[in-house]
């Protein structure tokens, strides 16, 4: 462009050279600058078609007044011309041949100069601008509402920062001593926004400037464990210069919670004698959040920062105690998983479940939170009213509240031994209560022998002795068990089982005898010293009422056991024991209709299949 206006002026087409170099100096913009130059060659342009025009009229002039001026032939003009053209056309070739290289590049910079100053133009086959249009930034309607609303609402957020904000003095007061303040300003110290509004009107107070983009950047640069100012301009030196103007906190409010309260050191404790006969304190002592925001975090119910749009999705979720909760929740139950599976050894799967269930379920949380006092600390807008729903039911926020300060506590670094042997303690009167109260749900139901009571019977039984078993209690609500006793005839209880039915029942009671050496060496040998004739129980079949062809057949049978000394031939044997069946359903029918005692005493008891003793 400089190589142009050079030309230009040395040209002589303008005269006037300083007068063109002022007004060039005028211009503020590079904008400005490039309209102004590529005005010049469209004004030089037009003048030198001017001249020529000029000079081709002069001589025209001059023809007719003087013959001795002549004009050139055409034929002289023509080879002028054509010669010129020649040499245009090699020239236009030589210049494409150099400028293809830079053809690329040339292009790609006037279109970033454009694209910089907002100016687009169109350019001919030779390069040359056709046109030179200039866009300057246009605003809508829509869009300069917005940017005054913004304004206004930047200057009265500004004066609001001015007029309540401490100053940083105050606040780094405040900062040092948090556990003195109402526990639901902690979590504000976490986040950038109250620093930086310290920090503004300590600078409008120190009369200092402001740099936009140091706000701007503010959030990227801000520690929560530091109190000192972020922003360049403002110095701890500058700080201390600064007079307190208010603390953050009223002292003396009564409304307010402190974090000390928090600690829960005035809860009401008891004695209670361990399973283990030592005397323990209960409720254990609570172990401490040393964070205070996690601490604050606690007590803090979702439905108190619902409506604090002006947080970000994150800063939502560290401010209420949901997360707490969940991982509370979690925590819980696997160390009381641990503490009782270290200390009933004994146990199944099923009776550790139902233990457990009765240790972490809801109601028994709020009775846990209801002793450290936690449900006084709740902040939430949920109607905690005498007739709301929370009353009347569960009131599942207390249970909510105890979890979740158990999160806190694996949040904040304290040990995972240190919780477990807290919650044993916390639990220990419940699990002695429930194990001592409905001992029989979780008692072991495995038996051992599934041939307890033909082991039994095989060592001290016989008929003369009347072995049973009977079932001496039912199952009922909150004991589904069953008890059963192994009875001798004189009504004497050698043993008792408990299981979740009578057969499994009778088998315990039966193992229980068995494990009694004592007891099993006595009607051992008492059975060994009653005869045989007097141990055996008669049959109720009657020899001659059975053929005597066949006689030698049943005597053979030893209706005691059960068993056949001898194979039954075949013929009428099968028809016999029909007989004998149809007599005992003749006997049951008649005691029925006309019970007598009297007829129990021609009726027989043998050993059944199974091992059970059974009268016919």
């Amino acid at each position: 462009m400089v190589y142009r206006y050079n030309k230009l002026i040395a040209s002589n087409t303008y005269n006037n050279r300083e007068d063109h170099t002022s007004k060039l100096h005028t211009c503020e913009t590079v904008n400005t600058q490039l309209v102004f130059w590529r005005t010049l060659d469209l004004v030089m342009a037009s003048k030198e078609k001017k001249s020529s025009k000029r000079k081709a009229e002069e001589l025209d002039k001059a023809e007719l007044f003087d013959g001795s001026v002549k004009k050139p032939a055409k034929s002289q003009t023509k080879t002028k011309k054509a010669k010129t053209e020649k040499k245009v056309k090699k020239a236009k070739k030589e210049k494409k041949r150099s400028k293809s290289s830079k053809k690329t590049s040339s292009k790609n910079d006037t279109q970033d100069i454009s694209d910089t100053l907002g100016v687009t133009e169109e350019l001919t086959e030779q390069g040359k601008p056709a046109s030179s249009k200039v866009y300057v930034p246009h605003y809508n309607v829509s869009e300069v509402t917005e940017i005054e609303h913004a304004t206004t609402k930047f200057i009265e957020a500004y004066e609001k920062i001015l007029e309540l904000s401490p100053n940083m003095k105050s606040y780094q007061n405040s900062f040092n001593n948090k556990d003195k303040l109402d526990f639901q300003l902690i979590p504000s110290f976490t986040r950038y926004k109250l620093q930086l509004a310290a920090e503004l009107k300590s600078q409008h107070e120190l009369n200092k400037e402001l740099n936009m983009t140091d706000v701007l950047s503010y959030e990227s640069k801000y520690k929560s464990t530091s109190g000192d100012p972020v922003l360049p301009n403002l110095k701890q030196e500058d700080v201390e210069r600064l007079t307190e103007d208010k603390p953050i906190d009223a002292a003396g409010n009564e409304e307010s919670i402190t974090s000390d309260k928090l600690l829960f050191k005035d809860v009401n404790q008891s004695t209670f004698i361990s399973s283990n006969g030592v005397k323990k304190i209960w409720p254990p002592p609570l172990p401490p959040i040393t964070d205070l925001s996690l601490r604050a975090r606690v007590f803090t119910h979702k439905s108190m920062v619902t409506n604090k749009l002006y947080l970000k999705d994150s800063e939502l979720l560290e401010s209420h105690n949901e997360r707490l909760e969940f991982l509370g929740d979690s925590v819980m139950n696997t160390l009381v998983t641990m503490f009782l599976y270290r200390n009933f050894p004994h146990y199944d799967e099923g009776q550790l479940s139902r233990l457990r269930v009765t240790l972490v379920k809801n109601e028994k949380l709020k009775e846990f939170s209801h002793e450290y006092k936690m449900d006084q600390f709740i902040k939430s807008l949920v109607n905690q009213d005498e007739n709301s729903n929370y009353i009347n039911g569960k009131m599942k926020m207390n249970a909510d509240i105890f979890e979740a300060y158990v999160g806190a506590l694996v949040e904040c670094g304290t040990d995972l031994g240190t919780i477990e042997k807290w919650l044993e303690d916390l639990c220990e009167p419940t699990v002695k209560a429930v194990t001592s109260m409905k001992r029989t749900q979780f008692e072991n139901n495995n038996v051992n022998d599934v041939n307890a009571k033909k082991n039994l019977y095989s060592l001290i039984g016989y008929a003369a002795l009347g072995l049973k078993y009977e079932t001496i209690e039912q199952s009922k609500r909150g004991d589904p068990n069953f008890t059963v006793a192994c009875k001798i005839a004189d009504g004497t209880v050698l043993g008792v089982g408990r299981a979740r039915n009578t057969k499994l029942a009778g088998l315990k009671a039966a193992e229980n005898v068995l494990n009694n050496k004592e007891l099993i060496e006595k009607y051992a040998s008492q059975r060994a010293a009653i005869p045989r004739s007097e141990s055996a129980t008669k049959t109720n079949i009657s020899v001659s009422s059975i053929p005597k062809q066949k006689a030698a057949t049943v005597d053979n049978a030893d209706l005691t056991t059960g068993a056949h000394k001898t194979p039954i031939s075949s013929g009428p044997v099968p028809s016999i024991f029909k007989q004998a069946r149809k007599e005992k359903k003749a006997k049951r029918t008649n005691a029925l209709t006309a019970p007598d005692p009297s007829k129990n005493a021609d009726k027989s008891i043998v050993l059944g299949p199974d091992g059970e003793l059974q009268m016919i």
